[in-house]
């Protein structure tokens, strides 16, 4: 998939590498630009994809699952697309991308298994490990995909492609090592997009009177409109709509209990274009009309 696109795709450079039969390796940059961009979620027969995502994000989304998405530090592993309805690059993507063709590389499969004193390498356990997760799976946060950006960052770029090979390879001996325990569990958000969102948040809090729209906060997230609803409501357990309406009527509630604004200036001061709006939106949340809230809380009933 994103091999395909490389070949054709604008880059701020991409510099491939044969490193053995079967088996090619890509050190990549997009340049800055208008993002998101939609991508062809096509694979090659019989081809696996391991990106090890050093900038950007791409967010995946796949039929009936959870929306994926890989940042800096992240691995991706593709081995079928055809559970994928949409591939975006949500913005400049770097890393180094490894393409590996498992007819020809079958070689140097039966090599890499002698290491191991002989074992078979089950390939067909690796089918089914990447079939339970729909043949799209994001490896981040643990001590040994830690490990490996690390040395990566200290080696020099002629041999940041082999290693990451070599790292390629030992996750297919893990995969066909481990045996398959079911549908892999929603991934961990990770720090970058949390920061994203929780800064969405903020500028949300500090700016109720303005129109705010998921495609204009997801864009100053620099996430899919999609991944930035499902990220919000899995950090603050509610729908963006949900919390910003209900952020925006606490704050009507103190403008009405502490300040001497009309009806209309407090509905343009929490974003609603007319008081009669505002009034419907308010009796819901509250039970009450602002007027009759202002006067109880006058009364000190509230």
């Amino acid at each position: 998939m994103l091999a395909e696109y490389l070949e054709h795709a604008p880059v701020m450079y991409a510099d491939w590498t044969g490193v053995a039969p079967g088996t090619n390796v890509c050190r990549f940059a997009l340049p800055d630009g208008k993002y998101p961009v939609a991508i062809p979620a096509a694979l090659r027969p019989m081809h696996f994809e391991a990106l090890f995502c050093t900038g950007g994000t791409l967010a995946i989304t796949r039929r009936n699952e959870p929306e994926l998405s890989a940042g800096s530090r992240d691995i991706l592993l593709l081995s079928d697309t055809s559970h994928i309805r949409t591939a975006d690059i949500v913005s400049p993507l770097s890393g180094m991308l490894v393409v590996i063709d498992a007819r020809s590389a079958h070689g140097c499969l039966e090599a890499l298994a002698e290491i191991f004193g002989g074992k078979k390498l089950d390939t067909s356990q690796v089918k089914r490990r990447m079939d339970a997760c729909r043949g799209c799976a994001v490896l981040r946060s643990s001590a040994w995909s830690g490990a490996v950006f690390e040395t990566l960052e200290t080696l020099p770029q002629s041999e940041q492609g082999r290693y990451c090979v070599l790292k390629s390879a030992e996750l297919l001996y893990l995969l066909c090592a481990q045996s398959v325990t079911g549908r892999a569990p929603e991934p961990a958000l990770d720090r970058t997009v949390t920061r994203a969102v929780m800064h969405a948040k903020d500028y949300m809090e500090a700016h109720l009177d303005e129109k705010l729209t998921i495609e204009r906060l997801s864009r100053m997230s620099y996430l899919s409109p999609t991944m930035f609803k499902a990220c919000f409501r899995r950090i603050y357990g509610q729908p963006v709509h949900t919390w910003l309406r209900g952020r925006r009527m606490e704050r009507a509630a103190e403008l009405l209990r502490t300040s001497s604004l009309s009806v209309l200036e407090i509905s343009q001061a929490v974003g609603y274009g007319s008081a009669s709006q505002f009034s419907a939106a308010f009796g819901r949340h509250f039970g009450s009309s602002p007027g009759q809230y202002r006067k109880l809380s006058e009364l000190g009933g509230l």
